[in-house]
């Protein structure tokens, strides 16, 4: 079995984890050290030569914008196999992995998070 590694980029912060979890559980550092912002129920503006604008008036810098929407889930999702939770969507842990899976994660429409 090969030795468990820390995240890519984390251990650059020196953050050592062996899983993803224990990565996880000091998330609030972890975002610390590498600068992560989350926002949460509202729209971008506009997201343009790594300058975001939010609808709140939030502006911010940013090398890497993630973003999903939920708009309808997708109907050949029960066709793959995976976990799905009470209302059809892939179940996820708070962290967006996949529940049960190692290696999945599910963000957006098809996710169904805590």
């Amino acid at each position: 079995m090969a030795p468990a590694r820390s995240p890519p980029g984390l251990a650059e912060h020196g953050i050592c984890a062996k899983s993803l979890e224990e990565a996880v559980s000091v998330r609030g550092h972890v975002m610390a050290q590498l600068t992560i912002e989350v926002h949460l129920e509202i729209s971008m503006e506009y997201c343009v030569e790594q300058h975001v604008v939010l609808a709140n008036g939030v502006e911010a810098a940013a090398s890497m914008v993630v973003w999903t929407a939920s708009v309808c889930l997708n109907p050949t999702l029960a066709q793959f196999g995976l976990p799905l939770g009470s209302r059809g969507h892939v179940d996820t842990l708070p962290t967006l992995q996949v529940r049960g899976l190692d290696r999945a994660w599910a963000a957006g429409d098809n996710a169904q998070v805590p």
